[in-house]
């Protein structure tokens, strides 16, 4: 399957800054790109066709160019009160799962008939896609370790990444401790995961660029893996709530994104590793 999964080592640390800056680097070169995130979370979700998405999912249909459909984004989940989450299952309510916080939630709670059932759609969400586009890009949800290392049930992370072709695990430099959030959680990935990791990469950068973008590439070689780049602020970082996807603020916001990831990574590299012809 050509599908690019994007990871990170915690939750809010940028994997739809990333997703929606290289979905539409692609799709400025002519290629067919499918947006995919298994499972997302929302306050309260928006209704499409054929499910009930998040604004993240929004944000990366819009800047593939596509029309909204609960293809991109099978499983929502919103979060109540008391720790638990309702789970929605492309726009079907099937109950209610604790959570460990945003973007933690234990679907195996549900037990092992909805869970298979979970699992089936999303699978067969992703092969009519793969059927369809030149190129998935995934994205994950939360920390990539976290439900591995509690021996939980993982599909937006753990399970979507068996099927990658290349996997990228991205850290926030602005949340503080991005290097050291890397190294955690290279030292933690399902070997799985591990095993498809192409390379570590930084966003949000406002500071000693040059010196995050060497320890970046220190951390990397020690790894035996690449250092995809690092990418400073960018306006969507502020905007992302507050101009909803579609409109032309957005699409602004989408293509200072692509220049970003165009100039600051090495996004060509990646094409070739991907066999994008265009």
């Amino acid at each position: 399957m050509n599908l690019i999964h994007i990871l990170s080592s915690s939750s809010g640390a940028g994997k739809t800054v990333w997703s929606v800056g290289f979905i539409r680097a692609l799709v400025d070169l002519g290629i067919r790109v499918a947006p995919f995130k298994a499972l997302s979370d929302d306050v309260e979700g928006y209704n499409v066709p054929n499910g009930k998405i998040s604004i993240s999912a929004l944000h990366l249909i819009a800047s593939a160019r596509l029309k909204r459909d609960g293809i991109y984004n099978p499983v929502l989940m919103i979060p109540k009160e008391n720790n638990l989450a309702s789970v929605w299952l492309k726009g079907n309510y099937l109950g209610d799962v604790p959570s460990l916080g945003r973007d933690t939630y234990f679907l195996e709670e549900l037990g092992k008939n909805k869970l298979q059932l979970i699992e089936k759609t999303a699978l067969e969400c992703l092969e009519k896609l793969n059927n369809e586009f030149d190129i998935i890009v995934s994205e994950g949800s939360g920390s990539a370790v976290d439900l591995f290392i509690l021996n939980s049930y993982d599909l937006a992370n753990n399970k979507i990444a068996s099927l990658a072709k290349m996997i990228i695990l991205v850290a926030r430099a602005s949340k503080g401790g991005c290097i050291s959030n890397l190294s955690g959680a290279l030292e933690y990935l399902p070997s799985n995961v591990k095993k498809n990791l192409n390379g570590i990469a930084i966003n949000d950068v406002r500071y000693k660029f040059d010196e995050l973008i060497n320890k970046g590439k220190e951390l990397a070689i020690k790894n035996k893996i690449e250092f995809i780049g690092a990418i400073p602020r960018l306006t969507f970082f502020d905007n992302r709530e507050s101009f909803p996807p579609f409109s032309d603020e957005s699409e602004l916001d989408y293509n200072e994104l692509a220049s970003a990831i165009k100039k600051h990574t090495t996004f060509e590299k990646l094409l070739v590793n991907l066999n994008l012809k265009y």
